[in-house]
């Protein structure tokens, strides 16, 4: 693991300058405590050079909120990032308020709404609740029931998600939500045998397991929330069955 959500990640490079054999898409960071927003232009015809995105990303998401506001052809993006306030509060709430606040008029109510309860902790206001979601406890149960051994053991299963969007041939924004889990699995590769030396009686022979601990990132559904709600596209995504569990 690093310090990049998730596990088993990929790696893009990303330039600003326009290049013919990248490929183009509109991206909206985040910043702790902050909400940061982009605008998408509408598809222009007549404009020939230069790149018109067809594709948009924000950055991971482990308790953000996403909102949209106006049309499909020219939504507003606001990523609100992690807790703006002390522990207690409902963020999901406060988020919304300060959206709110800050969008413009002139483009109507906000259209959609990502938040935590969708993708990292469901009952995030209730202590008595697991600080999961059901998918991600429904995909933790699917790993034990399917991957538990004698020598391997799946430790935790950590719900995220990630929105992006893509623009169709009406020239439609369509906003996804999928939801992601890092899994963490510790494997038996071996024994280590130590031997303690007495000075009356046998020595002490003590053998104890090497413990291998590894992660991995999965999908575990896609839905679109955004201008339609539709059915989500279910994953129960295979762990590697290599019995050293190496990274394939």
């Amino acid at each position: 693991m690093t310090d990049f959500e998730g596990a088993d990640c990929l790696f893009m490079d990303v330039v600003n300058a326009p290049n013919p054999n990248w490929v183009p898409i509109y991206y909206l960071p985040w910043c702790p405590g902050k909400i940061l927003h982009m605008t998408i232009p509408l598809r222009n015809p007549a404009v020939n050079a230069g790149p018109q995105p067809d594709f948009f990303f924000t950055a991971a998401i482990n308790g953000c909120s996403i909102f949209i506001q106006g049309s499909a052809k020219n939504p507003t993006i606001f990523h609100a990032g992690g807790n703006p306030v002390e522990t207690g509060r409902d963020t999901t709430k406060v988020w919304r308020q300060l959206v709110n606040l800050i969008k413009d008029p002139a483009k109507g109510a906000l259209q959609a709404e990502v938040n935590k309860q969708h993708h990292v902790k469901e009952w995030h206001m209730d202590p008595s609740k697991p600080g999961s979601t059901q998918q991600a406890l429904n995909y933790e149960s699917y790993l034990k029931t399917n991957y538990n051994t004698g020598s391997v053991t799946i430790r935790t299963v950590a719900p995220w998600g990630c929105v992006f969007g893509i623009r169709d041939n009406q020239d439609d924004w369509n906003f996804y939500l999928q939801e992601n889990a890092t899994i963490t699995v510790e494997t038996i590769t071996g024994t280590n045998t130590d031997v303690q030396k007495r000075l009356i009686g046998k020595d002490k022979v003590i053998t104890t397991n090497v413990v291998a601990t590894q992660t991995y990132g999965r999908p575990m559904s896609v839905r679109e929330f955004w201008p339609d709600g539709g059915g989500s596209i279910r994953f129960q995504a295979p762990l590697p069955l290599a019995t050293n569990w190496t990274k394939l």
